[in-house]
């Protein structure tokens, strides 16, 4: 997301180009982008708070629905997409991948199947399902097993999300 374009900030990002809905981003219509993360389910046999467990097992999620109108972009504007995300994905890796890498002519090869794509936020739900309804000392037990089971994003993200 480019957060200095727009009043609300643009959505930038690209699909294959033989996605189906590559054919419904050429319209250029009112639209909604989904993203979501891959979210996790969390049993109650992690709470230490309930030795009786009568607490059912629950499904922490993010998810954000971005509306606006899409536009394609161009061959080069695309280009530069990757090349942004690239860098923005490698930063602070030990040794970064970079685009220049691909070789002569790689990345060329790889626009043939890549549809890059704006859009202008004009609207954007968000909703977290974070246990942000659950007990403090259940939610810590949960972070802990997320940690353990290597779901480091998602640990993190509630732990802040519940102010743990």
């Amino acid at each position: 997301m480019d957060r200095t374009r727009g009043e609300n900030g643009t959505l930038v990002s690209h699909v294959a180009a033989s996605n189906d809905h590559v054919e419904f981003l050429k319209r250029g219509l009112p639209s909604i982008a989904i993203l979501m993360d891959a979210g996790h389910y969390v049993s109650s046999s992690w709470y230490p708070g309930c030795p009786e467990r009568d607490s059912a097992p629950t499904w922490s999620f993010m998810v954000a629905h971005i509306h606006g109108t899409p536009k394609i972009l161009s061959e080069g504007a695309t280009a530069k997409h990757l090349h942004e995300l690239v860098k923005h994905m490698e930063k602070g890796r030990d040794n970064p991948w970079q685009m220049k890498e691909l070789g002569p002519g790689g990345l060329e090869r790889r626009l043939r199947n890549i549809v890059g794509y704006e859009m202008p936020i004009e609207k954007m739900e968000v909703k977290f399902k974070l246990g942000q309804d659950e007990r403090a000392a259940d939610m810590s037990a949960a972070i802990k097993k997320l940690h353990e089971e290597g779901r480091e994003h998602l640990a993190e993200m509630m732990a802040r999300h519940c102010k743990l």
